[in-house]
């Protein structure tokens, strides 16, 4: 089965084996796209279309993934979930468990770091 990643980063060793157990052996990642702050979301969704491949503003039935995983803009996610639901398609998105570390620097400021741990994957659609 082939699932569809659109994100900022690749997925991690650990999100990639748990896709495998799912199921997903085909596991495609796209880059997510800039997108521009001022446009509607009509323009949004033309570029999610692209993003999976469309052409035209068309997607072959056979192009069809089995899934998606899309996270970062939410518009561009809610063109996912558009797009989901009315394919009857499975939308995912990672879980994560965030560790905070605090750090007081010389100056009196404060470094932050956070650390992301992926904990599951939640079909959301």
């Amino acid at each position: 089965m082939k699932i569809i990643v659109v994100m900022n980063h690749k997925p991690t060793d650990e999100q990639v084996v748990q896709l495998l157990s799912m199921g997903y052996t085909d596991i495609e990642f796209r880059q997510h796209p800039q997108i521009p702050p001022e446009w509607d979301m009509e323009n949004v969704r033309s570029l999610f279309l692209e993003t999976l491949g469309a052409s035209k503003g068309v997607l072959p039935l056979e192009d069809l993934p089995d899934a998606l995983w899309v996270q970062g803009d939410y518009r561009f996610f809610m063109s996912a979930v558009e797009f989901a639901v009315s394919f009857e398609i499975p939308l995912y998105v990672a879980t994560t468990k965030r560790e905070v570390k605090e750090e007081k620097m010389p100056d009196g400021s404060i470094r932050k770091i956070s650390t992301f741990k992926h904990v599951k994957f939640i079909r959301v659609a």
